[in-house]
């Protein structure tokens, strides 16, 4: 990933990049949870769980919203091209990451 300021200076970043209010927050669950060779599942699950707390942080971070079914767009990008998750994909797997285990769900 890279960034680059105002000037177009550009930076190499890490494996992975968060803009936005909550950013910080989201940054930081994906840095404790990230590791090199994640499938598709566990990454799109850290996504996801990283908005989730951002949200619980940061009054302007929008995480998804079980109740007014407003989901974030979760896209993969990887050797096979770019892949957009349908809401119904990703509302599914917000549910079951707040009905997990660590949320006293029966998984």
């Amino acid at each position: 990933m890279f960034s680059y300021d105002i000037t177009g200076g550009r930076y190499e970043e890490r494996d992975y990049q968060g803009q936005g209010s909550g950013s910080v927050h989201a940054r930081n669950w994906i840095k404790a949870g990230w590791t090199e060779g994640m499938s598709l599942d566990d990454t799109v699950a850290l996504a996801i769980r990283s908005l989730f707390a951002a949200a619980d942080e940061d009054v302007a971070t929008g995480g998804p919203d079980l109740v007014r079914g407003i989901f974030p767009l979760v896209a993969a990008i990887d050797a096979n091209g770019f892949r957009s998750l349908d809401d119904a994909d990703v509302e599914a797997r917000s549910r079951a990451l707040l009905e997990g285990p660590e949320r006293g769900g029966n998984e």
